[in-house]
């Protein structure tokens, strides 16, 4: 899944892109964007190990098995907001996060940002 994911480095942030075929057209401000939004990058991402997310981010930090984030494992999930509902990310191991980020406005590697993080990431493949 993060292989999969790898292949869309540089691929447009657009809100509310993004299915388990790939990058799609976002809504409201985005709304003809093509690409991907947070939720909509893990889902097509954890696709590729035939796990089908839920869209919505809040939904995801209740699918899988949470860990205390200082557990992370590579390939977990970790999010922002209360109860998940602003921002997740895949875990990539060595303080690295593989994103859909809004702020850098595409699919990137970024250093872990423990600022607004839940206190759990979310297991959904065991190693």
């Amino acid at each position: 899944m993060i292989q999969r994911g790898g292949t869309q480095l540089g691929v447009p942030y657009s809100w509310g892109g993004g299915t388990v075929r790939g990058p799609s057209g976002g809504v409201d401000y985005d709304s003809g964007k093509v690409g991907y939004d947070c939720s909509g990058f893990t889902m097509f991402s954890y696709a590729a190990a035939g796990v089908k997310l839920p869209k919505y981010s809040g939904d995801q930090y209740n699918a899988g098995q949470k860990v205390p984030v200082a557990q992370a494992k590579r390939g977990d999930l970790l999010f922002y907001g209360p109860g998940g509902s602003q921002h997740v990310v895949i875990y990539l191991g060595n303080g690295q996060m593989l994103e859909a980020s809004g702020s850098a406005g595409k699919v990137t590697v970024s250093p872990v940002r423990t600022g607004g993080m839940t206190p759990y990431a979310v297991r959904i493949i065991a190693w």
